[in-house]
């Protein structure tokens, strides 16, 4: 089956930047992702080569807005709702003056650049964007709103143009970390314009440190409900670090591990960074029997999927996990045998730590090594965020958390990762964060299901997921 071709349509000389050239393509690997067929399209002043194109071979075109202004002839099209399909314009989030924003509704700016709390119906959630008034000489809908708390304005919104519709939003976009195309997009498919998505893009979110050194049930208990009420599957970390609350907690776990959106794997100590790969298993292995004399589901394969604590792991680490057939599956590199069975393992992004197989600082997304899938990870939320404000104190780790979650998370099957000591609740000084944090992520998440869907990455990298090609090669016998 063939898939759907969508334009995008972008400028000359905002293509000699960058940052403008990098928006440019994370939206083509987005829909790429999604499973269309984007048609790059580079248009300026003089060449206006839409025209010769029978535009109804195209579901839909993108174009980003810029700093200096589109003035193109063609570029009205784009975004005056007389093209003929839906157009999407991107990032109009730039001078006050740009003459083309009162084209598809855009008024004078109500804020300036920032990390602001924003409304979608009854969601609130977090981006680097600014408001605009819209103008009222054209037909226009508000779809997201910045929050009355921070400011004025509207940051998404849709112009009903004479031939079709057109949506728009004000991401501080430049750099393609900050995007509504997803909200947008879904917008389109509820609206009919668009058809259905062929792939909707899945997105991920994991827990480190469970539990932390005061967690408590009740703050487990309230992550856990958020994961049922919105269908998300996640991978818990269990450490050792709880106090006199440990066997309680333990106790709910094992009452819970059998749901299965709950997965558990062994979160202790830092020996996946020893480089001796005989201690190295000594105390992994030692670690998983003692979690499983608990009680609680922790195998060595970690149901097929890894992250360690500090999100490390070294070259002794991978020999000794990987799924297949080695001599250095054996700590002793003297008897072939398979490894643990690790599929996939999750690395982090800027842990500069020496030895680290995650290309610290620049692992986003996939790679393979040995028989596995590495993705990337990341948070703006540490293990010090037990209390913020919800005064606007909380908008630039929320904001850039969601673009973690929303929009690196859907392009690059790259995960975001909170700690619980982020879901302190009433306890130590906590008003959970990370709990707010996490039911907004998951409340956005199923809003667009036209799109989107809250996945664990072992559902998704699988060796026949088209999106990535064969992450797994097949791998006959069972790991030890």
């Amino acid at each position: 089956m063939s898939r759907p071709k969508v334009l995008i349509c972008y400028d000359y000389v905002s293509a000699q930047s960058s940052n403008y050239i990098h928006s440019v393509l994370v939206i083509r690997l987005m829909l790429i992702r999604m499973g269309y067929k984007p048609v790059m399209l580079l248009e300026d002043s003089s060449n206006n080569s839409i025209d010769a194109l029978t535009i109804t071979d195209y579901e839909f075109l993108v174009t980003f807005a810029n700093t200096t202004g589109m003035t193109w002839s063609a570029s009205n099209k784009a975004w005056d709702g007389t093209l003929g399909i839906p157009s999407f314009v991107l990032g109009t989030n730039g001078s006050n003056s740009l003459k083309f924003n009162t084209s598809f509704g855009a008024g004078p700016r109500t804020a300036s650049v920032d990390n602001y709390k924003l409304d979608y119906g009854n969601i609130s959630f977090w981006m680097n964007c600014r408001g605009h008034t819209l103008t009222g000489s054209l037909s226009t809908t508000p779809l997201v709103t910045v929050n009355s708390r921070d400011g004025t304005g509207v940051t998404a919104w849709i112009m009903h143009g004479a031939s079709n519709n057109v949506y728009a939003e004000a991401c501080a976009f430049s750099s393609g970390a900050y995007t509504l195309f997803p909200l947008l997009l879904h917008e389109a498919v509820e609206r009919g314009d668009v058809s259905a998505v062929p792939n909707k893009l899945a997105l991920y979110h994991d827990m480190d440190d469970m539990p932390a050194a005061n967690t408590t049930v009740a703050d487990i208990t309230n992550l856990y409900n958020l994961m049922t009420t919105y269908g998300c599957p996640m991978t818990w970390g269990i450490t050792d670090n709880a106090g006199a609350g440990r066997s309680a907690i333990t106790t709910y776990l094992a009452s819970i591990q059998s749901d299965s959106l709950v997965r558990l794997i062994d979160h202790d100590g830092d020996y996946f960074m020893d480089g001796t790969k005989s201690t190295t298993n000594t105390n992994y292995t030692t670690t998983i029997a003692a979690l499983q004399a608990e009680g609680l589901d922790v195998p060595t394969d970690s149901h097929g999927y890894r992250f360690n604590n500090s999100n490390r792991c070294d070259e002794a680490a991978m020999q000794l996990g990987q799924p297949l057939q080695s001599l250095l599956s054996d700590a002793a590199n003297t008897t072939p045998k398979y490894g643990y069975g690790w599929r996939i393992i999750r690395t982090d992004v800027g842990n500069t730590t020496a030895n680290n197989i995650g290309e610290p600082g620049k692992m986003r997304g996939f790679n393979k090594r040995r028989g596995m899938a590495l993705l990337g990870s990341g948070t703006q939320m540490v293990i010090s965020d037990t209390n913020i404000t919800m005064d606007g104190s909380e908008n630039t780790k929320f904001a850039w958390s969601f673009a973690i979650f929303m929009v690196t998370g859907a392009l690059k099957d790259h995960v975001y990762y909170g700690h619980m000591q982020n879901y302190y609740d009433g306890h130590d000084g906590g008003n959970a964060p990370g709990l707010v944090l996490t039911e907004s992520m998951f409340q956005m998440a199923n809003a667009l299901n036209n799109v989107c869907e809250l996945k664990h990455p072992a559902d998704v990298i699988t060796p026949n997921n088209p999106r990535i090609g064969n992450a797994f090669p097949a791998i006959t016998g069972a790991a030890v």
